[in-house]
């Protein structure tokens, strides 16, 4: 007499890609796309993660595409000033039996079917603060699942006016770029990872989850803005001799100087610009001070009669290597100017002073 057979068991992909490096070469096109306008060249790779356990394997990526101010020259124009997609990849690699039905999470109700993007492929719509928009889309292909995230924010085309980060045009295109992006990563993957029947004995180990490790530089100290030399304040109009400073840290910097009429302030810390510049303030205006791009805000204080212009500057200041910062410079006067002209001022001041800022994008 023969015994019970062998029950049949399920297969399925059995590792991920090595690195982020490879999952965003595999959409480069697609990736490009996205982009659009905004400078490839200077993108930022963030919160990449890889773990392989017994359980499965994740790797999570993310690429930030930004340009946050726009020319002087180009206001009138609607543009894109951030592109953020995130790509996350999972597999479940436990043995199962082929054949045997599995609970399958129903979606939401807030989920759209998506027709011919792997298996049972669904978008949704998640709003953010400040009317922001962020677009997902999710999909299976046999054990490997996909999540596709992609939030942008466009310029409105109006100087004062609040960038748009949700609008029917917008999440066309979030949602255009999460299907373009998913469907490439499918084909590639579906070709190149490695497939195994999953049985009992070979899942069974003792090692523990080794995550992956990723090379990062080295974070460092925001800029401090008291290393501004004393002639420039002076060719500021500033005095130099009435110099006060916060006690710098690595995330935050603060130094201030008075002349005759005015009380000027330079801050720096680690903030991201877009969620500095546009979520806190308002009335945002690209000027040129010198050669840099710079914004023009109000304060959200409606009262406040002062000045602020905010300077891009992209620092390595984050233990995961990611490139932020702000640089403000705030003016008021003792006289009780109009805010034009004290803005007016300030425009003029600041170009001796933001020679010695860190490089701008």
């Amino acid at each position: 007499m023969t015994g019970p057979s062998e029950p049949q068991y399920t297969s399925g992909y059995s590792a991920l890609p090595a690195s982020c490096g490879e999952v965003l070469t595999a959409a480069g096109d697609e990736l490009r796309q996205f982009a659009g306008s905004l400078p490839t060249a200077g993108a930022q790779l963030v919160n990449t993660f890889k773990n392989d356990t017994w359980v499965g394997d994740t790797l999570n990526c993310t690429v930030i595409y930004e340009d946050p101010i726009p020319h002087p020259d180009k206001v009138s124009t609607p543009e894109s000033l951030s592109r953020t997609v995130t790509i996350n990849l999972l597999t479940v690699t436990t043995p199962a039996i082929a054949g045997q039905t599995t609970t399958t999470t129903a979606a939401s109700p807030a989920s759209t079917p998506v027709r011919g993007i792997g298996d049972q492929a669904t978008l949704t719509a998640l709003p953010l603060e400040k009317n922001q928009a962020q677009m997902r889309l999710d999909t299976k292909l046999d054990n490997l699942s996909l999540e596709i995230d992609t939030q942008g924010l466009n310029w409105s085309g109006a100087s004062g006016a609040a960038p748009t980060g949700d609008s029917p045009e917008l999440r066309k295109d979030l949602t255009s770029s999460a299907e373009s992006i998913a469907k490439a990563l499918i084909h590639h993957l579906s070709e190149t990872l490695p497939r195994k029947t999953f049985r009992p004995d070979a899942a069974t180990t003792t090692s523990a989850p080794t995550p992956a490790t990723t090379t990062k530089p080295a974070p460092q100290p925001v800029w401090d803005p008291c290393t501004i030399p004393d002639a420039d304040l002076a060719a500021a109009g500033l005095n130099p001799q009435s110099k006060k400073a916060d006690s710098p840290d690595t995330h935050s910097g603060r130094c201030w100087w008075t002349s005759p009429s005015y009380h000027v302030d330079v801050f720096t810390w680690d903030s991201r610009f877009t969620d500095w510049a546009y979520e806190v303030h308002t009335q945002p205006r690209p000027v040129m001070v010198g050669n840099r791009r710079a914004l023009l805000v109000n304060s959200d204080i409606p009262t406040d009669p002062g000045c602020i212009l905010l300077f891009d500057i992209p620092q390595t200041t984050d233990i995961h290597g990611v490139r932020t910062g702000v640089v403000q410079i705030e003016a008021r006067d003792d006289t009780a100017s109009s805010r034009d002209a004290v803005c007016a001022e300030l425009t003029r001041l600041a170009v001796p002073l933001s020679q010695h800022f860190p490089a701008s994008r």
